[in-house]
């Protein structure tokens, strides 16, 4: 045999039917008057003829042995062997084919009606069935079932939903290659959740097509691809919502007890100096002695209340801290409230009695703390009241 005749493809075959004028369909050939080029096309011719087992080809009308540039022959070629590929009348007999519909058709093939060769990745026709095939892929990865001999998706979920490939010429020409692009996106997105976006698909998919006929459900979906497409993204970002309240909720809980934590601090930091307030009072009440003349009756009375005054400076400055304390951790809580309305806008809302809270501990905190402010200097108010009435010669002397 020829070596070249080992060669031959469907590609071979198609550049010769490409240069037929007129070519039509005739009992399962393709039939065309060529009108030869070149030698080139001429070699070609020859090495089809010769290999009638593989690529079955008759001149119907001109002389086989005059092949010369120019000359024009009318050519009929038949269904090359299978290993080759397949010559096809139009696209819908292409897609009576279940191996066809779903992009996996073994060999390769040319459609007359559309001058369609498969090896044409540059043709509109090509790219809308790669996008099928894609939306086919999809489709079987979130399907219970992929049945690959039959191209069928199986769902199972309180009953079984089979969901055979099958379309037409047209619901092809006319598919959506835009919104297949967009849901392959969004199926196909790794953050994680891939299992999660397969079930979401699937049930969109089992609830559109559970109510038809069978031999429809696909060709139904193809022309609501659209609403395919919302309905996915809708039950995604319902998971999400509930997936993202679940990781929020635990870091607003875990922010909750870290600041109910430093608020409460800020009154036990000075816990010494509180208690301190009342042994003070009592050490004036009872330490304080009247003084007539200068002695030391009254030098103790100036060290008691001496020692008051040093104790309030200490108590005003410990809470005058204790306030800046407070204000810093409200600084930082309305920063977080603002990241949580800005990150998670959708369920933000449904967050604020953790923020509520918190302000309302540091509003009763400072409540608190200005309370102790003012028992602490009128406690030393007190103490100078007593100090003025029962020591009158320092009054003498320092006034």
């Amino acid at each position: 045999m020829n070596p070249v005749q080992n060669k031959l493809s469907l590609a071979d075959i198609v550049q010769l039917i490409r240069g037929l004028e007129n070519a039509i369909w005739e009992d399962r050939t393709i039939c065309g008057a060529l009108t030869l080029k070149d030698q080139a096309q001429i070699d070609l011719l020859t090495a089809v003829l010769a290999d009638q087992v593989n690529t079955p080809c008759e001149i119907q009308e001109g002389d086989v042995d005059a092949m010369v540039p120019g000359v024009t022959l009318r050519v009929a070629f038949s269904q090359p062997r299978l290993g080759l590929g397949y010559l096809i009348r139009d696209l819908d007999e292409l897609l009576r084919h279940p191996m066809a519909c779903a992009g996996r058709l073994d060999h390769p093939w040319y459609v007359l009606t559309k001058d369609w060769f498969s090896a044409d990745a540059s043709s509109v026709l090509h790219q809308q069935y790669a996008a099928m095939k894609k939306l086919v892929d999809v489709m079987a990865l979130c399907a219970d079932y992929y049945d690959k001999t039959d191209a069928r998706l199986v769902f199972l979920n309180n009953g079984r939903v089979d969901v055979p490939i099958r379309y037409s010429a047209t619901e092809l020409e006319s598919l959506d290659c835009v919104t297949v692009a967009k849901l392959v996106t969004a199926c196909s997105a790794a953050d994680g959740h891939s299992e999660q976006r397969k079930q979401i698909l699937a049930t969109v998919l089992r609830e559109m097509t559970e109510q038809i006929g069978e031999g429809d459900r696909f060709a139904q979906l193809l022309s609501r691809l659209p609403e395919v497409f919302q309905r996915f993204i809708a039950g995604y970002r319902l998971f999400a919502s509930s997936f993202s309240f679940e990781k929020v909720r635990d870091q607003l809980e875990a922010l909750r007890l870290e600041y109910t934590g430093k608020i409460h601090k800020t009154i036990s930091d000075i816990q010494g100096q509180l208690l301190g307030i009342p042994v003070a009072t009592i050490v004036v009440a009872t330490q304080l002695k009247e003084a007539v003349v200068v002695g030391s009756a009254m030098w103790s009375n100036i060290a008691v209340l001496a020692g008051s005054f040093v104790f309030t400076i200490l108590l005003v400055a410990s809470i005058l801290n204790q306030f800046q304390t407070l204000s810093v951790i409200e600084q930082e809580i309305k920063r977080h409230e603002a990241a949580t309305k800005q990150e998670h806008a959708d369920i933000a809302a449904r967050f604020t009695d953790v923020f509520t809270q918190l302000n309302r501990r540091i509003f009763w905190q400072h409540v608190i703390l200005k309370g102790v402010l003012g028992v602490g200097c009128f406690a030393f108010l007190v103490a100078i009241v007593v100090f003025w009435a029962l020591t009158k010669p320092a009054l003498a002397i320092f006034f």
